[in-house]
Formats: structure tokens, C-alpha cells, sequence
């Protein structure tokens, strides 16, 4: 099964990516975290991982070198 992660931190966008993506790849498993850090505390194992940039305390360049 695709792995999907999406790391934002606006709702708003969030939830809009996590419903494209349920859309496009219905059989793909989304998960959704409001943090860089909340993401590296995760299960990870992610074939795809849809990050935002600017983010507060963990930005999504700082949390993608981590990963």
C-alpha cells in the first residue's frame, strides 16, 4: 500500500491536500501531522511526503534533512 504523508501547518490546507490525494489515490494510506516535529515523532515509512516550507519551530527544510 502508497504511504502518503502531508506536514502543514495551516487546517486549512491540510485537510484540502489530504482530500486531493484521498481523491486521486483512493487505495493510498494519508496521514496527516500539523508539524515537522509531529512528523519525525511518527511511524514514518512514507513513499511520498508533501511538506510545507514555512513553519513555525521546525521548518519543512529543517524536518526533511532530519527525515
Amino acid at each position: 500500500m502508497l504511504r502518503i504523508a502531508i506536514c502543514d501547518d495551516d487546517p486549512l490546507m491540510l485537510s484540502s491536500l489530504a482530500a486531493l490525494c484521498k481523491k486521486i489515490l483512493p487505495e493510498a494510506e494519508v496521514t496527516e501531522y500539523k508539524s515537522g516535529v509531529e512528523l519525525l515523532s511518527g511511524n514514518g515509512g512514507f513513499e511520498i511526503i508533501l511538506m510545507d516550507v514555512r513553519m513555525p519551530v521546525m521548518n519543512g527544510y529543517e524536518a526533511t534533512k532530519a527525515i
